[in-house]
């Protein structure tokens, strides 16, 4: 909710000898606002919401826990060289990475000729990943057995999700199935966490248009009917000379003179 928690690798310290406390780690005391507490609560929402993310992934994928909600953000490394995936409940944030310790397979760069670079696809340089068959195409030996870049096409997804999903099943077995509280400065239209929700001063000043099926008696922005995709309008068809949409009749080329000789 917008306190930031600086790492705190020991919670408490005890004397072996007398078992007093020495220290407890005061999370409350060690910690700050960084993000205003009605902002977080609307990022929390869009970042749980999987109507959100189906545009671009599969409804109900590796993103949703089954029994309670969870937000859930991922990554994706260029040329596919790492991912990663970030999620959280009210009780516990998990990120997992997945990577190569050796992500391309070329040992030396500075082997590689121009007449050599000329063996590798177009647009590949000796920045991007190299594969172990890119390299002994240059000519040259892979660094280790197991270089390169991940899977092709492994994202976020479908690399480090399946992970944070199974983790998270797990950890968070017997815990409460519970979510942020919205604090009393969100403005809220529609039902419960799939409304809509607007900072003070947002909601109807703004002008706001919301698209639904049916118009929702709750929302207090403007219903702008059901979403459409507009279809391009096509150009006119040329048509004969002088009609409209026709291209203008080019002029005759004047008679040239013969030559002389």
């Amino acid at each position: 909710m917008g306190v930031h928690h600086d790492p705190a690798p020991v919670l408490k310290i005890v004397s072996r000898n007398d078992g007093r406390v020495l220290y407890t780690h005061d999370a409350k005391s060690e910690s700050r606002r960084v993000v205003p507490e009605n902002v977080a609560f609307i990022m929390n929402e869009i970042t749980s919401n999987d109507r959100n993310r189906t545009p671009e992934f599969p409804a109900n994928s590796d993103l949703v826990l089954p029994d309670r909600r969870a937000s859930a953000k991922t990554g994706t490394g260029e040329a596919f060289a790492s991912n990663w995936t970030v999620g959280w409940t009210p009780q516990l944030a998990t990120v997992v990475f997945v990577g190569n310790p050796s992500p391309s397979c070329l040992a030396d760069p500075s082997k590689v000729t121009p007449q050599m670079l000329r063996r590798l696809p177009a647009g590949t340089s000796l920045q991007d990943p190299l594969g172990p068959d890119d390299v002994r195409a240059l000519g040259l030996t892979p660094v280790s057995p197991d270089c390169g870049p991940l899977n092709p096409g492994a994202i976020g997804l479908t690399g480090a999700g399946p992970i944070w999903h199974q983790f998270m099943e797990a950890a968070l077995k017997g815990q409460p199935k519970v979510w942020y509280t919205k604090p009393p400065d969100v403005i809220s239209t529609g039902g419960g966490d799939d409304g809509t929700f607007y900072l003070p001063g947002t909601a109807v000043s703004s002008g706001c248009i919301y698209y639904a099926p049916q118009p929702d008696p709750n929302n207090n922005c403007t219903w702008g009917g059901q979403f459409v995709p507009r279809k391009p309008t096509p150009s006119p068809s040329p048509g004969a000379p002088g009609q409209p949409g026709a291209p203008a009749a080019s002029p005759a080329p004047a008679p040239t003179k013969p030559p002389h000789h």
